[in-house]
């Protein structure tokens, strides 16, 4: 009579397959990664342009009521710093808006009268402005913590 053992064989991966699906799973974190920044990226910018958007509908009110937009709170603000309209708050705005990558930089604001330019940094890759303020506070380096790179100004 054949005795027959009943021989426990373990059944596992073998290290080939466990390096595959390491590899397959970095990949895609990798890929997952890059598309994540971007979308981080896009929602920072699309925040930056809606505070732009709440600025300009603070300064229509506030022209509205006085007959012009305000005038640079410090100096030469194109040369110097970006300006807070600190005029603004509360009247018209709750509280000034800040940067969304970097909270301690504000929106510049270039005007007085009967215009107004607000400078402010996208993420986007652009190099310089369109308007000659904001191209001064672009080469200094003044708004959000890098250079000015897009404006918006009154309608």
């Amino acid at each position: 009579m054949d005795i027959k053992l009943n021989c426990y064989k373990k059944k596992a991966f073998s290290l080939i397959e466990l390096l595959v699906v390491v590899s397959i799973i970095a990949v895609l974190m990798a890929v997952g990664s890059v598309g994540y920044q971007s979308i981080i990226k896009s929602g920072r910018n699309a925040r930056r342009q809606a505070d732009v958007q709440q600025i300009r509908t603070a300064l229509e009110s506030y022209k509205s009521d006085t007959g012009a937009y305000p005038a640079n709170p410090v100096g030469s603000c194109a040369t110097t710093t970006c300006c807070q309209l600190s005029g603004l708050v509360p009247s018209y705005l709750a509280a000034y808006p800040s940067d969304p990558s970097i909270p301690s930089s504000n929106y510049c604001y270039i005007g007085a009268g009967s215009t107004y330019s607000i400078c402010y940094r996208l993420e986007n890759g652009l190099t310089a402005s369109a308007n000659s303020a904001c191209n001064t506070l672009h080469s200094n380096n003044r708004c959000g913590g890098g250079a000015c790179n897009t404006y918006a100004s009154n309608p």
